[in-house]
This record gives C-alpha cells, sequence and structure tokens, in this order.
C-alpha cells in the first residue's frame, strides 16, 4: 500500500479481504458438522463468489466473525444464527455501492452487532440509531457532493474509494453514547463506511472525512498480511491525537490515516479551478492534518515496534509529509 490512491491500489486491498473471507468460509464450511445440506450449499456458493471477488455485502464479514467465535466456544446455536444471517446477507445479492440507514430492514437483526464491531473499547462506546429522514437525505447528498469533488479533482482517490466502499451506512448517535461519533469502519465489517448523518459537513469537510476511513480500510488490507505493529495490544501510550491513552497499533492508524487526509487536502488546495473559500478550508484541514501526522509519528518512533510492512508504510507517509512542509 501507498499513501498516493490509485483505483488499483484500491481493487487489491478489496480482493485481498474478499478472497481471504471466502476461503476461511470454504474452510468452516467443511469443520462444521453440523451444518445442513442447504446452508452448506449456499454458504460454498458465497465461498466461491467472494474468492471470484464479488463485492457482497459486508455483514457477511460480521456474521462470519460470530460463527468462528461460537465454533470456538462450542455454541451450536449461535453458531446456527450467525450461518442463517451469512445466508441472508448472501441473498441481498452483490449491487454495489450503497446508501443505506442503519433503520434499513436489512440491518435490522444485525443492529446489535454493528453496535459491536463499532465499539472502539475504551469507554467512549459509539452507540448508533437510526438517523432521521430528513438527516439521511442531507448525508446522502453531501457524501454525493464531496465524491462528485473528487471524481473532477481527485479522480485516483475517488477510484480508489469506490474500489473500497461496498456501504455508505448512515446513522444516528444514540442518546446514551458517551462521545459524538463522526465516522468511522471496522475490519469485520470490510466494506462498509459509517457516517454520522446528523453532523452537517460541507464538501471538503465530507471529502476529508471520506480519506480518512478509506485510509483506514487500507490498513486492515495491509494488515491482514502482516501486522504493522508489534508492541503488546494490553501496552498503552500517550497519544497527541486523543485525550485517552491509546495502544501503538491505533496510533499507528491514526497517525498514518493524518498523512493520507493531507494529501486528499493539498492536492484539493493546489487544484487551480477551486473555490477560492474552498481552498482556504482546505488549507486549514491540511494544516492541522499535518500537525497531528508529526505529533503522532513522534510518538510511533519513540515507542513503536514496526514490523517491514509497518515501517514501509510510515516511511513512504513520512517522506511525502516532508515533502511538503515546511
Amino acid at each position: 500500500m501507498l499513501l498516493k490512491p490509485s483505483a488499483q491500489q484500491g481493487r487489491y486491498a478489496d480482493s485481498i479481504m474478499r478472497q481471504q473471507l471466502g476461503e476461511s468460509i470454504a474452510y468452516l464450511c467443511n469443520l462444521d458438522e453440523n451444518l445442513n445440506k442447504k446452508n452448506k450449499a449456499i454458504l460454498h456458493s458465497a465461498a466461491e463468489a467472494l474468492v471470484n471477488n464479488k463485492r457482497l455485502h459486508p455483514l457477511m464479514f460480521g456474521h462470519y466473525a460470530r460463527w468462528v467465535h461460537a465454533l470456538t466456544h462450542d455454541n451450536n446455536s449461535q453458531a446456527e444464527k450467525a450461518i442463517e444471517l451469512i445466508c441472508a446477507a448472501f441473498s441481498l445479492g452483490d449491487s454495489y455501492p450503497q446508501y443505506i440507514s442503519l433503520g434499513d430492514e436489512t440491518l435490522y437483526q444485525s443492529q446489535r452487532l454493528i453496535n459491536e464491531l463499532m465499539d472502539s473499547g475504551d469507554d467512549s462506546t459509539a452507540m448508533f440509531k437510526p438517523p432521521t429522514t430528513d438527516a439521511f437525505d442531507a448525508c446522502k447528498l453531501e457524501i454525493s457532493q464531496a465524491l462528485g469533488l473528487a471524481s473532477k479533482w481527485l479522480p485516483d482517490l475517488a477510484e480508489e474509494m469506490n474500489a473500497l466502499v461496498a456501504q455508505f451506512i448512515l446513522v444516528g448517535n444514540h442518546p446514551q453514547a458517551t462521545v459524538r461519533f463522526d465516522g468511522g469502519s471496522s475490519y469485520m465489517l470490510w466494506g462498509a463506511l459509517f457516517v454520522n448523518a446528523e453532523q452537517r459537513r460541507s464538501s471538503v469537510a465530507m471529502l476529508e472525512l471520506l480519506a480518512h476511513e478509506t485510509a483506514h480500510l487500507l490498513l486492515y488490507a495491509a494488515a491482514s498480511q502482516e501486522p504493522l505493529t508489534t508492541n503488546p495490544e494490553d501496552e498503552r501510550y500517550s497519544s497527541p491525537l486523543r485525550e485517552d491513552l491509546r495502544p501503538m497499533d491505533g496510533i499507528y492508524h491514526a497517525t498514518w490515516v493524518s498523512a493520507r487526509m493531507a494529501w486528499a487536502m493539498y492536492h484539493l488546495s493546489q487544484h487551480p479551478e477551486i473555490s477560492p473559500p474552498a481552498a482556504n478550508e482546505a488549507r486549514q484541514a491540511l494544516e492541522a492534518d499535518i500537525r497531528h501526522f508529526k505529533e503522532g509519528h513522534s510518538v510511533v518512533e519513540r515507542h513503536g515496534q514496526l514490523t517491514q510492512t509497518g515501517r514501509r508504510l510510515m516511511n513512504d507517509a513520512a517522506s511525502w509529509i516532508a515533502s511538503i512542509a515546511d
């Protein structure tokens, strides 16, 4: 993976994740002795589709994780439920990308799973509720406009995003949420990008958010081949990007993602056709992104135990930042 976006890179990352899921489903089909013939046939079809790079519903990844958890804990009833939901997700077809509300009937049985998988685990749980119709419509328009901006002026980024995102799942903040959610993604819901539809954003701000979250997806794919860091998961470090202590993998992600956000804002601000107000907004965002990268990079350099992949990606980001920063 490289900091500079490309359609080829997005397709490659997506292919890695889908093929791995397909191979794993095929393996579990042969391992799970309680599978009935009908579901086994459906799962084999789903596995074949994934290995052949069919873009299937992100929930297949989440329910697969629940299937694995159930099998490792000898929970047959949970395994059966997960299998039924995988089969149901497969039946939704392969027409993507989509805009969808958390309140959509296709997500109804999976809202608890989504909340669990999107929980950061640091006492700042991102609990979701469905957005209002007006908020959904407004957010969908904002995303469309941001993608249009990228297609016109940052086509490589736009094509990479299109390859990575199967669903824009629009949500609202739950009244019990301890923090305000902006946007997010999960390794175990590959292809889904969650956006808080109740928060209004300019096209520049939305484009920066999309660059942010799709950068996380790239890192998930890279880490599926080799971890980015080897620091113990229970160790926490002071993060300049967050008030709370964070694991090194989280700091690494935030740092590299800041560089990708800076890339988007830099090239947007430099485009000759951009309006002066939008260019100014992009430049202000760029300054913050560079600052966040430098602060995070200092922590990673002091404390990070990076793998070869992790070092290569971070060096690429640091070199680009150095090329444009004072």
